[in-house]
């Protein structure tokens, strides 16, 4: 089976799920850690934690609003098999900010933002090598 050229088979599954599970790491030291502190994350995904705590508005939204833009950007961009990885990838990000939301994930806060800083590099960090190592 094919979509928009790429061939979908195991090796294509087996990549979206490390995608999917990449990226559920990222978010959960986001929650976790990032948003409960105050402290400052990077890419869109930071960029919706200071929308969040500037305007109050909710960071999975955020995040979904402002890539649509970047989908019709990358569409010219991106190779078709990652561009396939790319929008679950995106997706993703804003489903498991909502999950983690509504099962009551809120975080800790900490004393030391030395410590918070640490320990969300490590979760986000292994979130995003999963996310490079699928090519998403």
């Amino acid at each position: 089976m094919t979509l928009i050229g790429v061939k979908i088979d195991r090796l294509f599954l087996r990549d979206l799920f490390i995608l999917l599970i990449g990226v559920g790491l990222y978010i959960l030291s986001i929650q976790l850690f990032v948003v409960p502190n105050a402290m400052a994350s990077n890419g869109i995904a930071g960029f919706s934690v200071f929308i969040h705590f500037v305007f109050g508005l909710n960071p999975s939204l955020t995040f979904f609003a402002v890539n649509i833009p970047l989908f019709l950007v990358s569409w010219k961009l991106l190779e078709q098999r990652e561009l396939l990885l790319t929008i679950p990838g995106a997706l993703a990000m804003s489903g498991w900010m909502m999950i983690y939301e509504a099962i009551g994930i809120t975080g800790f806060q900490m004393d030391s933002l030395i410590a918070v800083g640490v320990i969300d590099g490590i979760l986000s960090g292994i979130g995003a090598g999963l996310v490079v190592l699928s090519q998403g």
